[in-house]
């Protein structure tokens, strides 16, 4: 990551508000996305992964000054904007450039320049699409949270010595954590008694995967 300061103006619209550029299609960048639209405010949003924005690009440098903020792609392409939201998972590219910078100033706390600590094992997979007749719930027009908390058969994975190895993350571990929890129970908002299994069969094999997650609270999270 580069601490140069670029030398950029751009316009901004003609309300005058500023443009947000937004890097993660993630649950953060989309929703911060679909507030600032309510409100009026300009943005764009960049992804890495083509199968979510078609013209997936990733970020490989991050400068700004007074002027704004520069944003430069592995493609070669630049976009400049006068607000950066980095919401791009738990190793952000847009934190690390932030984070590099306020380091090489003394200005970055200890504790946000420690890794980040292993908590959970999850499984997480995507779908086909699914239908109200299937899941009732889909029908409503307020979202809805359910969540079932089991008392006969409980499940936990962890490493106990923290260390992994490739074959602990590829399909075949994947699918061998989906059969110890395909007797689930799901939640659907009808009267047909679903579990686990029936998600999976709706699901691609190849749309499975094994994650570690890690979470860290920061306390440093803006810059001018």
């Amino acid at each position: 990551m580069t601490s140069s300061s670029p030398q950029h103006h751009h316009d901004t619209d003609q309300t005058g508000r500023p443009k947000v550029l937004i890097v993660g299609a993630g649950l953060a960048g989309l929703t911060l996305g679909m507030l600032l639209h309510k409100a009026g405010i300009p943005f764009e949003i960049y992804e890495r992964v083509a199968v979510v924005k078609p013209l997936g690009v990733k970020v490989v440098t991050i400068e700004a000054n007074d002027d704004g903020v520069l944003l430069r792609f592995v493609n070669g392409s630049e976009v400049k904007g006068d607000i950066l939201v980095g919401a791009d998972g738990a190793y952000s590219a847009v934190r690390k450039g932030l984070y590099a910078k306020l380091k090489d100033e003394d200005k970055l706390l200890p504790s946000d320049d420690l890794p980040l600590p292993f908590t959970t094992v999850s499984v997480l997979a995507r779908t086909c699409p699914l239908t109200p007749e299937e899941f009732p719930d889909i029908a409503k027009e307020e979202s809805q949270f359910r969540n079932f908390i089991g008392t006969d058969k409980m499940y936990a994975s962890s490493l106990e010595d923290g260390s992994f190895s490739n074959s602990d993350w590829g399909q075949e571990a994947a699918m061998t954590m989906c059969e110890e929890v395909k007797d689930f129970p799901v939640i659907s908002g009808g009267d047909k008694k679903l579990t686990l299994q029936y998600l999976m069969d709706l699901t691609p094999k190849d749309q499975i995967s094994k994650v570690m997650l890690e979470e860290k609270v920061f306390e440093t999270w803006h810059r001018s």
